[in-house]
């Protein structure tokens, strides 16, 4: 693969399941198995009941955008050659709330809107990093 320029994540502990699943093309989030509450971004301790306990599940690759930025000015050399270029949370369609932090690709900035239906795509960007991003369903 060519080398890429961009920031890349750096899996950890709590994150390595996701980011394998995205190398799957697969979108997964955590599960906790005492009170059922799916969970994103990633993390030990569950939100809603504390528990420690937890399951890595599937996630739809469909939502809808939340909310969303466009970005104008690069904040890095790295991503001057896109701007403007689009940057949402999506509201999975999981029926649980979670929400997603993503770029909105195949779609021009104006065109983006609060409650557009989207699906994932996934950019292989490293022999190790897929990167989940989303475009219009």
């Amino acid at each position: 693969m060519d080398s890429y320029a961009k920031p890349l994540p750096a899996p950890d502990e709590d994150t390595k399941p996701f980011w394998d699943g995205c190398r799957d093309h697969t979108l997964k989030t955590q599960q906790c198995q005492a009170c059922g509450k799916r969970r994103w971004p990633p993390r030990g301790l569950c939100p809603a009941c504390h528990s420690w306990s937890f399951d890595w599940v599937g996630l739809p690759g469909t939502g809808t955008v939340y909310s969303y930025v466009i970005v104008h000015h690069a904040t890095s050399p790295a991503f001057a050659a896109e701007v403007p270029y689009t940057v949402a949370e999506i509201l999975m369609d999981s029926g649980d709330q979670v929400r997603m932090t993503s770029n909105i690709v195949d779609c021009p900035p104006d065109k983006v809107y609060v409650g557009m239906p989207v699906q994932v795509v996934f950019e292989d960007v490293t022999d190790e990093i897929t990167l989940p991003k989303f475009r219009p369903a």
